[in-house]
């Protein structure tokens, strides 16, 4: 009985298994005809109300489109060949670009400054404050400099008209107020820039293989046009004989701003490049500045001396040597600080040289030997960049370039503009302006003259050379970097006639910018394709070509 019990136990469990697995099969189909079933009630045409709100929505979608298309870029796109109108409605069209991308992001960003000093210290950006007129300068003298462009002219002309029309307008005198010290300390920092960027643009190499032209180029113009142009300010306007070369050698140095740009566009057009015209200009420009800038410095820390005699006669050579010495203990340090190849070695290595420029330009002034913090800071970036200039560091030094020049985007409006917010109308003679005129006409004909001079012996015929005296005429950063040197010192020192004789060369330097820039600019592009030649193509050139 018992084993007849246990054999119906063993059939009812096989039965009960044979059952679930029939359900489990059974149910399958069933799931899967469920999720059909939800696919096919997607498919179902929606209910009345869900009817009744569809038109809407595409009523919506189409008055949205109708409305937003013509403001798209993805909907127009800019024609092959646009016109000035359909690249102005292009400008416009979102998502925003170029010009209009750059101006949103600039008033973003000032508004967001404002948001903070106003948090900080509500009168620091209220109208009057330090950061209410600093960012009111930058937003102006950028917008003014966009425009000059917009018409032809070279931007810092529009930088220096928003910076004057600011600082002699009496109501905008009012509103916008910088206080003269934090004036010339954010000017001092962009000619750090300015003078770490021409040291790491000299190349060694390159020097080491000009000719005898090239060094000619470089140094004759300059010593002529100061030596000229002192003459001048001493007889015509009186000036002691330091500050009359002060002003010589501030309007000795040729604008890198315009004339390098210039220079690249002419070897992209092949223009004069076989006779080496660009490279020439480039090369002799960066060491025309240097020259400048290095005498300028020395000459102001002699003026403003305090020792006697024998001191003031030692002074200059002094601070040349400091100048020297710091340049190239630091540039050395830097070859090593921080370890190439490590994360982030760009932007450690800009750092470190930016600060080592504004402690030697700053540091300098602090222990009365102001006339070693241009000169250091010129050897520094020299003596860095030959360290730099190896296989394993050259991304490092284009990585360093790159974000000075990032730098002086943002300082170049600064700079400008305060320059032409330095210069006050009603402090300047009539007698000053006309005289000023003269000198720099004086100082430009013998500079042309010398450049002539220069270039005799360097294969250029005569209307090669010619062009290299338009290219050699325009004079703009360096002037408006060291122009108010004199004034910033005298004032500081609370010297009433050198700050006097300060505004004068101030005011000459501006004059100079704002008449030689624009003309000098013009001169390159309107005489480049008459006076210059492209390379020649020989028959064996024109095979390899085809």
């Amino acid at each position: 009985m018992d084993r007849k019990h246990s054999l119906r136990d063993e059939e009812s469990q096989l039965a009960m298994k044979s059952d679930e697995i029939e359900c489990a099969d059974f149910n399958q189909p069933l799931q899967q005809s469920e999720a059909t079933a939800v696919v096919n009630d997607a498919l179902l045409p929606e209910p009345a109300e869900e009817q009744r709100v569809n038109p809407v929505r595409r009523a919506l979608r189409r008055c949205c489109s109708c409305c937003c298309d013509p403001f798209l870029t993805a909907r127009h796109p800019l024609p092959s060949d646009p016109t000035r109108c359909d690249r102005l409605l292009y400008s416009v069209r979102c998502p925003p670009h170029g010009v209009v991308a750059e101006l949103l992001f600039k008033l973003g960003l000032i508004s967001l400054c404002i948001g903070f000093f106003w948090g900080v210290h509500r009168p620091l950006a209220t109208p009057g404050g330090l950061a209410f007129g600093l960012i009111v300068l930058f937003v102006l003298s950028s917008i003014a400099g966009r425009l000059a462009g917009l018409l032809r002219l070279p931007p810092l002309i529009g930088m220096l008209a928003a910076g004057f029309a600011l600082g002699n307008i009496p109501l905008m005198r009012d509103i916008v107020f910088i206080e003269p010290k934090w004036s010339a300390t954010i000017r001092s920092i962009a000619l750090v820039i300015i003078l770490t960027r021409a040291g790491l643009g000299l190349d060694p190499v390159a020097l080491r293989r000009l000719k005898g032209v090239v060094i000619r180029l470089a140094f004759m113009p300059c010593v002529a046009e100061a030596v000229a142009a002192a003459v001048a300010s001493h007889l015509l306007l009186g000036f002691r004989w330091e500050f009359a070369f002060i002003l010589g050698f501030a309007l000795a140095a040729v604008s890198p701003d315009i004339t390098v740009p210039s220079m690249l566009r002419l070897q992209k057009k092949q223009l004069g490049t076989e006779q080496g015209i660009p490279t020439l200009v480039i090369a002799s420009s960066s060491i025309d500045d240097v020259l400048a800038i290095g005498v300028h410095a020395v000459l102001l820390g002699v003026a403003f001396s305090q020792g006697g005699l024998a001191w003031k006669i030692l002074q200059g050579p002094v601070e040349m040597i400091v100048g020297l010495a710091f340049g190239i203990v630091f540039g050395m340090l830097l070859w090593y600080i921080p370890v190439t190849g490590k994360g982030q070695a760009n932007q450690q290595r800009f750092m470190l040289l930016f600060a080592a420029g504004l402690f030697a330009m700053f540091a300098s002034r602090g222990v009365h030997l102001s006339g070693a913090g241009a000169p250091g800071c010129l050897v520094l970036a020299f003596v860095t960049g030959i360290g730099w200039r190896n296989k394993a560091a050259s991304k490092e030094e284009d990585g360093v370039n790159n974000l000075f020049a990032i730098w002086w985007q943002l300082f170049q409006p600064f700079l400008f503009g305060l320059i032409g917010y330095e210069v006050n109308v009603g402090a300047i003679e009539q007698r000053t302006v006309g005289i000023g005129v003269g000198i720099l006409a004086i100082g430009l004909f013998v500079r042309s003259l010398t450049v002539v001079l220069a270039t005799l012996g360097g294969g250029f015929n005569f209307r090669e050379r010619i062009f290299i005296t338009l290219a050699w005429l325009p004079k703009a950063t360096v002037q408006a970097a060291i122009g108010s040197l004199a004034m910033d010192m005298a004032r500081e020192a609370g010297l009433a006639t050198e700050t006097e004789v300060g505004l004068q060369i101030l005011t000459i330097a501006v004059l100079s910018i704002v008449i030689t820039a624009p003309l000098g600019s013009a001169a390159i592009e309107i005489s480049s394709g008459r006076l210059l030649r492209k390379p020649v193509r020989t028959s064996d050139d024109k095979a390899s070509v085809a």
